[in-house]
């Protein structure tokens, strides 16, 4: 199923009625994207990919990777950030402006270098996984999982964010 055919159910109640719209869609984000994340481990217990010792052969570890990487689930948290950040992009240049943070290059500079160091961080704490002969809990894991999903792609549309702002002038 392709996850961006249901974005005019996200959208539809953000135009509407914009403030039950994005508590909705925030409801939604902190809800179904953990549960979309986490579906493999809640569904059928399978170990993540990144815990190598757990897997009894190369086919449990291919599923697994499949299921941790490329089930539609996963993309779930990807897509609402990118909606909302697509919609405070829209919403915030049709309101006349960028309120937030226009005229304030030193707060635009800070919340860039602080989305690269995030960015930074998501990549070094999945370095971490990767040491030989080293063991590591399915918390860790499952935590990595939820939790880059939304440090990196909440990094990522700030960066765009910042960059609408710098490059409308305002």
């Amino acid at each position: 199923m392709q996850l961006i055919m249901l974005a005019p159910l996200v959208f539809l109640p953000l135009l509407r009625r914009p403030k039950l719209g994005l508590t909705l869609l925030l409801a939604l984000l902190l809800l179904l994207g953990p549960l979309g994340t986490l579906a493999p481990y809640l569904i059928s217990g399978r170990p993540t990919f990144l815990e190598l010792t757990s897997h009894t052969s190369l086919t449990s570890m291919y599923a697994a990777y499949h299921q941790y990487t490329s089930s539609t689930g996963q993309y779930i948290t990807s897509l609402l950030i990118g909606l909302l950040s697509g919609y405070l992009l829209v919403e915030k240049r049709r309101n006349g402006g960028w309120a937030a943070l226009s005229g304030k290059t030193a707060l635009q500079v800070l919340l860039s270098i602080l989305s690269l160091v995030v960015i930074g961080l998501v990549f070094a704490w999945n370095n971490t996984f990767w040491v030989f002969n080293e063991n590591f809990s399915t918390t860790s894991a499952l935590a990595w999982y939820v939790s880059s999903k939304f440090l990196f792609t909440g990094a990522v549309a700030c960066l765009t964010y910042i960059a609408a702002i710098a490059s409308t002038g305002e």
